[in-house]
């Protein structure tokens, strides 16, 4: 019975609040009202120094991470075992769970598709191809690791989406290029149930992107 007690509700997680949080929440707010999408709840995850969470980068392509105490397992750790848990008991959700990350922490967000794939059903990573040059290890890309992680794990379902501004792409060659590689290399891997999508958002810059990168994203996982 679908009484106001009874329905339950997706939840979109942004690593990005100070960033995505507002935007988020006003377009999944609208579209849940037009019904393009399920009304959602969004959390907004603040993460002061966030550089701090991130996974060990050792391929660093120009980026400066410093010393970096490298706490992505303790990130990793407070999301599963304290903030999820946490909005599953408070609010009424379902078990469809998406996470945002932008620029610095979509690197975060791709960390939790590959690492921990039982938290979240839809990853979304917005001006990303910046971070599919950095690696893990100096010899070896994220984008490598990715492709790698996919081609290792046929059966991984849920939905992946990628996407960067059309001007940062125009800007830096070798991020277009990446885009390319991705694209290809994905198209060539038998997956069975993974739903993916690359793009170029042409509206807006690094930053601004966002907007359009999110209505495109929900309307890819949340099919109307």
């Amino acid at each position: 019975e679908l009484t106001g007690e009874n329905v339950q509700y997706p939840v979109v997680y942004t690593l990005d609040g100070l960033f995505l949080s507002h935007g988020v929440s006003g377009i999944v707010n609208h579209m849940g009202n037009t019904a393009f999408m399920p009304k959602a709840i969004v959390v907004a995850l603040h993460t002061p120094d966030t550089w701090q969470y991130l996974p060990k980068i050792e391929r660093t392509s120009g980026w400066r991470f410093g010393d970096s105490p490298n706490l992505v397992d303790d990130y990793m750790k407070f999301l599963k075992e304290e903030l999820i848990p946490f909005i599953d008991n408070e609010y009424r959700t379902n078990d469809f769970r998406v996470i945002i990350g932008m620029s610095p922490t979509a690197i975060l967000a791709l960390h939790t598709f590959m690492f921990e794939p039982e938290l979240f059903d839809a990853t979304y990573l917005f001006a990303a191809m910046n971070i599919f040059d950095l690696g893990y290890k100096k010899d070896k890309r994220i984008l490598d690791e990715l492709v790698e992680y996919l081609g290792k794990n046929p059966e991984r379902d849920g939905y992946l989406y990628i996407s960067s501004a059309a001007s940062d792409l125009a800007r830096r060659p070798q991020q277009k290029a990446n885009m390319e590689e991705l694209r290809s290399r994905i198209s060539q891997l038998t997956l069975k149930h993974l739903n993916y999508k690359i793009e170029e958002i042409e509206q807006g810059g690094h930053y601004p992107m966002a907007m359009a990168a999110t209505i495109s994203a929900i309307q890819f996982s949340f099919p109307t």
